[in-house]
């Protein structure tokens, strides 16, 4: 129940939906390199994008949760969770949970100069 992504490949794309409504959130364009893989596009879903809590989820944040979730979801690995700037929580670690399911530590992003 705790699983919030359905992550698969389908070459060239690395496909991130939500695993309960299997909505597309993510689609990222990925070619061979030596290293192993590099991205050359990723996208995000339109109805996320558009949706009034958005304002939030700018552009900046996107790379940087889909490199999360890809990561420690997809990898193995154990990086830690991107925060939103100045995000107020009423619990420790719920965005991160609400959003993948895992609690891992968190670091804060760098709020936009202005």
């Amino acid at each position: 129940m705790e699983d919030k992504w359905f992550i698969y490949y389908e070459e060239p794309y690395l496909f991130l939906h939500r695993s309960w409504t299997g909505q597309p959130v993510y689609r990222v364009t990925l070619k061979s390199s030596p290293e192993g893989a590099e991205v050359t596009e990723a996208l995000w879903s339109k109805a996320f994008a558009n949706a009034p809590a958005a304002a939030m989820w700018d552009a900046g944040y996107q790379p940087r949760l889909v490199d999360f979730l890809v990561s420690n979801l997809l990898l193995g690995y154990a990086k830690p969770f991107p925060m939103l700037p100045n995000l107020q929580e009423p619990s420790h670690g719920l965005l991160q949970h609400h959003i993948s399911g895992t609690g891992y530590p968190e670091t804060p992003m760098e709020s936009k100069k202005k």
